[in-house]
């Protein structure tokens, strides 16, 4: 019952921005709209167009101004569409009301316009870091994928902890800190195999150069591999209206071969190394016109 009301949350989350971003597009509720003067007929020139690296660092830019409150703000503007947000706020209460923790940034890539919620809390990552891990080690290296596309496939697609222990320890965390780096993220996290204190302004950063490297690699198969990966709740919830690049990471605090060492018997509030019973995931939406991040 869980999963499907985390699944209806992301639906709900999409919809939100979607709305808000339409409010916005329109100018209702921006401060940055200024009426058209009365008897003005040229056309405004057509701006210069942006590469996606530009973009990606324009966006960095503006998650790093994200309010990381415990509260439900907006990223680039201060329209608000009570009507729109109070399912969302509901979905937030009910989760919290049984024990659970949220924290989100849902930000539209080309205008920079989204939502966050308890965004500098420290996670850890799970598979989550899997994605820009690899992604790094192929950015650096393109032949990798050629000799490890089979690890390279089951890390992607079923989140295979095996293969991606291997690819680690063969290609060890030098070009997940150039990665990190070029991010604006602090580059302890390329140390772990997963990062134990990560929060999701740092991931969303880290998916402004995973959206550039798949929309303008030639890896086309490894492109592919992030649409339906294992366990996605932003695939099982959106995945049969848009186009989405997943990676969605869990942990059920069974494993006695944790990377964290034993777990305990329950979650321990303020220790980011035991969140037994989490659910993360991060990737790209296509929807209505717009990528965003989430």
């Amino acid at each position: 019952m869980e999963k499907v009301q985390i699944v209806i949350f992301f639906v709900l989350l999409m919809f939100g921005l979607t709305a808000f971003v339409a409010c916005a597009s329109r100018g209702e509720n921006t401060p940055d709209t200024v009426p058209p003067t009365e008897g003005t007929t040229e056309a405004a020139p057509a701006p210069e167009p942006v590469s996606l690296e530009e973009q990606a660092a324009s966006l960095r830019q503006i998650l790093n101004t994200a309010d990381g409150a415990k509260s439900l703000t907006f990223i680039g503007s201060s329209a608000a569409d009570n009507a729109v947000m109070a399912p969302l706020q509901a979905q937030i209460d009910a989760l919290e009301a049984k024990g659970k923790m949220v924290s989100f940034i849902l930000v539209d890539i080309e205008t920079g316009r989204g939502l966050a919620y308890n965004c500098d809390k420290p996670w850890t990552s799970q598979s989550t870091i899997k994605a820009p891990y690899l992604t790094s080690v192929l950015q650096f290296n393109p032949a990798v994928l050629e000799r490890e596309k089979q690890l390279y496939r089951a890390v992607i697609t079923v989140s295979d902890n095996d293969a991606y222990a291997t690819l680690r320890q063969k290609y060890g965390d030098r070009p997940f800190r150039t990665f990190c780096e070029a991010s604006d993220v602090n580059l302890r996290h390329a140390q772990d195999l997963y990062p134990r204190s990560i929060t999701v302004r740092d991931m969303a950063k880290l998916w402004t150069n995973m959206y550039v490297f798949l929309n303008t690699t030639d890896e086309e198969e490894y492109v592919s591999w992030f649409t339906g990966t294992a366990f996605s709740c932003i695939y099982q919830g959106l995945g049969d209206k848009y186009t989405v690049q997943t990676k969605a990471g869990w942990e059920s605090g069974t494993d006695e071969d944790s990377p964290y060492g034993t777990p305990a018997p329950r979650f321990v509030e303020g220790d980011p190394s035991n969140d037994e019973t989490a659910t993360n995931d991060t990737g790209v939406i296509y929807a209505d016109g717009h990528p965003y991040i989430l």
